[in-house]
């Protein structure tokens, strides 16, 4: 009996293994994502199949084709040991497989004051908590901390953006000068960081010589390669405005907008069409 299991284990070995690859990624395009994330602890070459990033854009584009939803619900939990630098990720899926709708609840350490709503773009999750900077993948269900800023200065704003055509990832940081302007509560940018997420992660700074006058008063959008963030800006600060940073290139350019309401704190961009439109 012991043998003939034996026998069972080494023939499914053998035909995993001589699966051609072409025939694996049709069949795992097609599965469910929970069962899809089960695929990487079978073997090396599924779990290689499954994190290769053409698969996973492939993935991605099935799974935007697909009328089904997604929701990712945070919760905070408190802990005695609020020194930790690093925050827990735990996820579970609230939903059947055949729902329109799928419900994941990601738990993460407690801290008051310090979680602020996440940004997403491409199927990757940015966000930020306290002065921890962690990029989550829905798919793979995996998030990993960033390194930190080697910067003095306070961010001000942090921001994640995709290049279609390489397919990068790069996060914008952006940190506040040392003084305010006079009469003006707002924070200037002064300083601004990128970082390419790959297998050398590390922040370079901004080396565009002119960097427009501006305060970011909002989260992120990013659309077609270019990363949009609301603004204000002239000599007081009191100008609408909006910031554009083509991920490809990195240039930083500013877009005039019609006058906004700038004491109603601004949410999401309301559609693609219309920049300056928001949900208040």
């Amino acid at each position: 009996m012991e043998a003939k299991k034996k026998k069972v284990t080494k023939g499914s070995n053998f035909c995993s293994n001589s699966l051609p690859v072409d025939l694996m990624i049709e069949i795992f395009r097609r599965l469910p994502l929970k069962t899809l994330t089960r695929l990487i602890s079978v073997s090396k070459l599924w779990a290689s199949v499954v994190r290769n990033r053409d698969f996973m854009n492939l993935f991605l584009k099935e799974s935007f084709n697909k009328p089904r939803g997604l929701v990712l619900m945070f919760r905070e939990y408190p802990v005695s040991n609020l020194s930790s630098e690093h925050p827990r990720f735990e996820t579970h899926e609230s939903s059947p497989s055949n729902a329109s709708l799928a419900t994941y609840h990601v738990t993460c350490l407690a801290r008051q004051d310090t979680f602020i709503a996440p940004s997403s773009v491409h199927g990757l999750i940015c966000y930020r908590y306290g002065s921890t900077l962690g990029i989550y993948n829905p798919c793979t269900r995996r998030s990993i901390t960033l390194p930190k800023l080697n910067s003095e200065r306070t961010v001000l704003n942090q921001d994640l953006g995709f290049d279609p055509i390489d397919n990068d990832y790069k996060v914008l940081s952006v940190t506040r000068a040392a003084t305010k302007p006079k009469g003006n509560t707002r924070a200037l940018a002064k300083e601004m960081w990128v970082l390419t997420l790959g297998s050398e992660i590390s922040w370079k700074r901004f080396n565009q010589e002119y960097i427009p006058r501006h305060s970011p008063i909002s989260q992120d959008l990013c659309i077609n390669g270019v990363l949009y963030y609301r603004a204000v800006t002239g000599s007081k600060l009191k100008n609408s405005a909006i910031m554009s940073f083509d991920v490809r290139s990195e240039r930083l350019n500013l877009i005039k907008a019609e006058k906004l309401d700038i004491t109603i704190r601004p949410r999401k961009f309301r559609n693609f069409s219309k920049l300056t439109c928001y949900l208040l």
